[in-house]
Parts: structure tokens; sequence; C-alpha cells
């Protein structure tokens, strides 16, 4: 499964593997990287209009390594 599709999802307490996205990418702590995973879409209820509205992720995604495992 993409990461794109995992983040657009309401969050989940299961692990769900994901497609390869660092294409075997080495980080250093710290280190930003650029991702290609394609766009995040995220539905929130808006109050004020009482209705359900898209937000669509623009421009691009970068992830931080924490460690070596995260």
């Amino acid at each position: 499964m993409r990461l794109s599709a995992v983040l657009s999802k309401p969050p989940s307490n299961e692990y769900i593997q994901v497609d390869n996205f660092l294409l075997n990418k080495m980080g250093k702590t710290g280190q930003q990287v650029d991702l290609d995973i394609g766009q995040i879409m995220l539905n929130y209820y808006y109050s004020h209009c009482e209705d359900l509205r898209t937000f669509t992720s623009k421009g691009k995604i970068s992830c931080i390594f924490v460690n070596k495992q995260i």
C-alpha cells in the first residue's frame, strides 16, 4: 500500500505495511528527505458550514530521520 493511502485514512493503532518510499536512502539522524508518495487527502468536518471538507496536500512531502529504526 502506498504511504499516501495510509496517511489519507483516519489514525489507526494497527500496523500497516507500506511500499518502499525512501528508495534505499540511508539517512543520518536529523536529516530531512523529500518523498515522492503522491497527495495526501483528509476529510474534516467543518462546523461553521456544517459540512465535510477534503483537504489535499500540496508541494513536497518530507520526512526526518529520527534514529536508525524510525
